[in-house]
C-alpha cells in the first residue's frame, strides 16, 4: 500500500480507510496512520453536504441523515478510523488521538464534525474533561435546521455509549 499511496483518491481512500478499521488492533505502522491522518484533514471529500441535496425522487440523500453522509466520506471515515487505531494500539497513543478531534472539529462539514463526535465517544474513557471541552466548543454549530442531541457522558465511565440523535428543527 505505500507504494501505491499517492494513487489512491477518491473513493479507494474510504475504502482503505474502512478495511484498516477492521485491523486496528494489529498496531497498524505509524506512516499508514499518518496518511490516514492526512486524508482526514485535507482530502477534498465531502465537497459539499449531500445529505441536504434532494434526489430525484424528492427524497433526501442519505435520509437528511449527516452522520450516515459522514462515514461515507473521505474525511468522515478517516477521522473513525484514526482514532479506533490509535485508541486500540498497544500502548495506546491517546495524545495523538485527541489531537486530530481537536483538529477535525472545525471541519467546513457537519458531516465530518459529526464523526468527530462518533469519535470522542472512543476517547471519553482517557479524559473525560477535554472530550467534553472539545465536544462543547463552539466549532460544533449545526446546519439551522437541525438540532444534535447527544447523550455521550451517561452510563458507567468505561461502558458507555452515545446515543447520536438528529432531530429536525420545527
Amino acid at each position: 500500500m505505500r507504494r501505491n499511496a499517492a494513487r489512491l483518491t477518491g473513493e479507494f481512500r474510504r475504502r482503505v480507510c474502512w478495511a484498516l478499521e477492521k485491523w486496528a488492533a494489529t498496531g497498524l505502522p505509524d506512516d499508514i496512520l499518518d496518511m490516514i491522518a492526512d486524508w482526514a484533514l485535507n482530502d477534498p471529500d465531502p465537497g459539499e453536504e449531500l445529505w441536504q441535496v434532494r434526489a430525484t425522487n424528492g427524497q433526501l440523500y442519505y435520509g437528511g441523515d449527516p452522520y450516515l453522509f459522514g462515514i461515507n466520506t473521505n474525511r468522515g471515515a478517516a477521522v473513525r478510523t484514526l482514532v479506533k487505531c490509535l485508541v486500540q494500539r498497544q500502548p495506546p497513543q491517546i495524545e495523538r488521538a485527541f489531537a486530530l478531534p481537536e483538529q477535525a472539529a472545525t471541519d467546513p462539514s457537519t458531516a465530518v464534525r459529526v464523526c468527530v463526535i462518533d469519535a470522542l465517544t472512543h476517547l471519553r474513557k482517557y479524559d473525560r474533561e477535554r472530550t467534553f471541552a472539545i465536544f462543547s466548543s463552539r466549532t460544533f454549530l449545526f446546519h439551522h435546521r437541525f438540532a444534535l442531541v447527544l447523550s455521550i457522558w451517561s452510563g458507567t465511565s468505561n461502558r458507555s455509549r452515545a446515543t447520536m440523535t438528529i432531530l429536525p428543527l420545527k
